[in-house]
């Protein structure tokens, strides 16, 4: 799942606001419905390309890699030439799906008109910088691939304008915990380190942060973080298919399973 927010300036009480983003998703039967949160799935189903919630209500009636795509942020970075050769989205279309890559050009395309939607309608500066937030374990290929399918459909950024998914949450918390009126406070001359533990889709991200103060304020930093693994929600889904719901279904129609 994805989400997208713009964080600007109030101009009345000059404090900074973020306010996520209303995106309209085509579901299968050509009804709009709009959410702040957009799976991160795309389908090409009756000649029409379908991103977000329409998409994902059709990953189980089509075929992954073929007219649905999912999952595949994870797959950034390996060399795969053609991943999906027999994708119905070849070089001939409009927007040919053939790698990791292209999905996530075509993923960020979407995203990208719909930001530009929102910010016309508003009435806000065109003016966008960009900030994506990523697993922490992603590598230095991984990073730089997402950068340039960003990039190929106009969202310039950096790799200072890549923040750490853990890093991201945590700064969140110190937010809510301020607005609480309760603050955190870093005592004089103490570093305290902090481990984040941000179990997603589809990875699992640890960071030890270590927190401090300088002329500019408080930081953080990474002193560690986990190996890319792709562990995560997607994994603990199979396990509950295979270790719970299977053995209901076999007791449920007096099988067996030998006779699978």
């Amino acid at each position: 799942t994805s989400v997208v927010s713009i964080a600007r300036i109030d101009e009345m009480t000059k404090e900074i606001t973020t306010t996520p983003i209303w995106l309209n998703q085509m579901l299968y039967d050509g009804a709009i419905m709009r959410s702040e949160k957009i799976p991160t799935v795309i389908a090409w189903y009756n000649q029409q390309l379908l991103v977000g919630k329409g998409a994902a209500d059709l990953k189980y009636h089509l075929t992954k890699d073929v007219n649905v795509w999912y999952s595949f942020k994870m797959e950034l970075g390996e060399d795969y030439g053609v991943k999906y050769p027999a994708s119905e989205l070849n070089q001939n279309s409009g927007f040919p799906i053939l790698n990791p890559k292209d999905a996530v050009k075509v993923f960020f395309r979407y995203l990208k008109d719909q930001i530009d939607r929102y910010v016309k309608t508003n009435n806000f500066p065109s003016n966008i910088r960009y900030a994506v937030s990523i697993p922490a374990s992603f590598e230095a290929n991984q990073r730089k691939e997402l950068i340039e399918a960003l990039e190929q459909n106009g969202i310039s950024l950096n790799n200072q304008s890549l923040i750490d998914e853990p890093n991201a949450a945590f700064l969140s918390y110190v937010v809510y915990s301020s607005s609480e009126r309760n603050p955190i406070i870093l005592p004089d001359g103490d570093n305290p380190k902090v481990l984040v533990f941000d179990f997603g889709a589809g990875t699992c991200d640890i960071s030890i942060l270590e927190l401090g103060k300088d002329l500019n304020g408080i930081y953080s930093k990474n002193l560690s973080i986990s190996k890319f693994e792709k562990l995560g929600g997607d994994d603990i889904d199979k396990l509950i298919a295979i270790e719970y719901l299977f053995p209901q279904l076999l007791q449920e129609n007096g099988k067996t399973i030998e006779d699978f």
